[in-house]
């Protein structure tokens, strides 16, 4: 990474397409494991757990993190790196801004069975993210898709059965209320 990297919370879908992040969440995520942009207007106008960030570095627009504040920890809904600016750091970065806080950090990711998603696996491995050993079924966002097989991981790895039925509820209770 050549710079330091920032993050600049969007509260309107105005500043998320002014950005090209919009475009760049639509292309990094099927729409089964993603909003729609009606969804997501309504999580970012009615949530103050929501975050939704546009990561920036000296070069520009580096990429998202969308991430729910949870009581007891941190939910990494949505993390993408720009193509052009992938390889840097800047992943890695912004998960140590979310791992500072001194939570756990719980995500999902496809389950490791083709390479590309393995290298995914590898690459939230080496950010100290460790594979949990519960099963996980992310919720649909959408009327006309089905809820979706994910591997739960979480920083540090060794959080309880109980803390992943905390973060399930409120998967289920808060952040799957901008959905279908």
């Amino acid at each position: 990474m050549t710079g330091m990297l920032s993050s600049v919370r969007m509260t309107n879908m105005a500043d998320l397409r002014a950005c090209g992040l919009w475009q760049e969440y639509e292309a990094a995520f099927p729409r089964e494991e993603r909003r729609s942009a009606v969804q997501q207007a309504r999580a970012m106008a009615a949530e103050e757990a929501f975050h939704c960030l546009c990561l920036r570095d000296e070069e520009g627009v580096a990429g998202l993190l969308f991430y729910w504040q949870m009581p007891h920890g941190v939910f990494v809904e949505h993390l993408a790196i720009c193509a052009a600016r992938r390889g840097q750091g800047l992943g890695h970065h912004a998960l140590r801004l979310l791992q500072q806080q001194g939570l756990p950090v719980v995500l999902e990711i496809e389950p490791p069975n083709t390479e590309p998603r393995r290298r995914r696996l590898r690459f939230y491995e080496s950010a100290g993210f460790a594979v949990l050993p519960y099963p996980h079924v992310q919720p649909a966002y959408h009327a006309d898709t089905q809820p979706v097989p994910l591997v739960l991981l979480s920083c540090p790895g060794d959080i309880s059965a109980d803390d992943v039925l905390r973060f399930e509820a409120f998967q289920r209770d808060v952040v799957m209320l901008y959905a279908d």
